[in-house]
């Protein structure tokens, strides 16, 4: 006798019952679910946050930075009463003023003349930026940013550079150099110069 297979369709027909749109219950529960999520989201970046001034140091190996007591300017403008100062001089005297005040916080003493035993010279840099996606302008808006996302889209924006460089008094080589970048803010900018050198001398070696 011939045996008759038979074959199992993998269909399944087993009846469904037709999907029905979600109660206004479950969708607030799953509105609140996410506003939980945006929200935590939003917790957890706040409590992380971002020092909107980065601060790199680097020293010399062969420099005894721990031997220094005095120090002098490698260059320092002569005061001339008679002039009118510019937005330029009053840089310079806040940047110097800041930079004396740390050090003399920390022992150092200003000495006129060839006796320093050490150099202190600084300089500013000023680079341009430019923001093409999101990401990067929350990264703007992170580092102290405050333009509006359309316009910094369109203008960019810049970032500005403060270095601080001590020398060895006798052989002039390089022994210490600090640096602070912050997004620049012409508004804040003469609030932020003491901050950027107190955070710079941070990272300057304790004696």
């Amino acid at each position: 006798m011939s045996r008759v297979y038979t074959r199992h369709s993998a269909v399944d027909t087993t009846p469904h019952r037709a999907s029905t749109p979600a109660s206004p219950a479950a969708s607030a529960a799953r509105l609140a679910a996410l506003l939980v999520l945006v929200f935590s989201a939003g917790c957890w970046r706040n409590a992380k946050p971002i020092d909107p001034i980065r601060v790199e140091a680097e020293a010399s190996p062969t420099a005894s930075l721990s031997q220094y007591t005095t120090y002098r300017w490698v260059w320092e403008p002569a005061p001339d009463p008679s002039t009118q100062r510019t937005q330029a001089d009053l840089r310079d005297w806040r940047v110097r003023s800041a930079v004396e005040a740390q050090l003399a916080d920390r022992g150092y003493a200003k000495v006129p003349g060839q006796k320093a035993d050490c150099l202190v010279d600084y300089h500013t840099e000023r680079k341009p930026r430019t923001v093409s996606t999101f990401s990067e302008y929350l990264k703007y808006r992170d580092y102290g940013g405050t333009m509006d996302i359309s316009e910094v889209y369109v203008v960019g924006y810049e970032e500005a550079v403060l270095i601080v460089e001590i020398f060895d008094g006798k052989s002039r080589q390089l022994a210490w150099r600090g640096s602070a970048a912050r997004v620049l803010n012409p508004k804040d900018q003469q609030e932020r110069v003491a901050e950027a050198v107190r955070k710079i001398f941070l990272r300057f070696p304790v004696r």
